[in-house]
């Protein structure tokens, strides 16, 4: 199945059920609230935005593991009620949020490296680029082969090290296709947001005017 095809299908799905959706994304913008809001109060300290930056990308894939239940009951042809798919997920919740951790930890470790530019040997500044190159590659390679942890916790009910397993053997032999079809999605995502912004940036010139 082409890019284009897997989008015209999760769009059609989508709007299909939107109010199912809708209710769910709901939720997703309510916790998300109450992160930000929370971590306001905390004040400023120095790893705060590493920290708030771990927790947005983890209630995110939390969310996502919420949205793989309709999806692939619904995709198979299902109904399912918003109540059946929180219960569903609560059930599988602590293992989710186990691999989720993992995922997200993995997917932040390049963060980890700054500071750099503060290092005065040029010598210590090559070797630890290299270093940095190699373990982001590491990191990529890791985050492709378990992207499909999710689906595979929730539709599959595995544990936890059968969770990465299973979807480093799905990935297998397709890397660079899924590569590719990540840094499309990712590149559609960012194209959707620059139009967002712009248009608003255009309506808010003319009410200036």
């Amino acid at each position: 199945m082409r890019f284009t095809e897997i989008l015209d299908n999760a769009f059609s799905l989508y709007r299909k059920n939107f109010r199912l959706f809708f209710w769910l994304c709901i939720l997703y913008f309510v916790c998300d609230t109450l992160l930000m809001v929370t971590l306001e109060l905390l004040g400023d300290w120095w790893i705060a935005d590493f920290i708030a930056d771990i927790l947005g990308w983890l209630l995110f894939t939390m969310t996502c593991g919420l949205m793989i239940i309709p999806t692939s009951e619904i995709y198979l042809g299902q109904q399912i009620t918003l109540k059946q798919v929180i219960q569903r997920y609560l059930a599988r919740v602590d293992v989710y949020f186990s691999c989720s951790i993992i995922y997200v930890v993995v997917l932040h470790l390049p963060e980890l490296y700054n500071g750099i530019e503060s290092v005065s040997s040029n010598g210590l500044v090559l070797v630890m680029f290299g270093v940095f190159i190699i373990g982001i590659s590491i990191v990529i390679f890791l985050l492709i082969s378990w992207i499909f942890y999710g689906p595979v916790l929730m539709i599959e009910n595995t544990t936890v090290k059968e969770a990465f397993g299973r979807s480093r053997y799905l990935v297998y032999g397709k890397w660079w296709r899924t590569l590719w079809n990540v840094i499309k999605l990712h590149f559609l995502l960012w194209s959707i947001r620059v139009y967002l912004i712009n248009r608003n940036l255009i309506k808010l010139s003319f009410n200036l005017i």
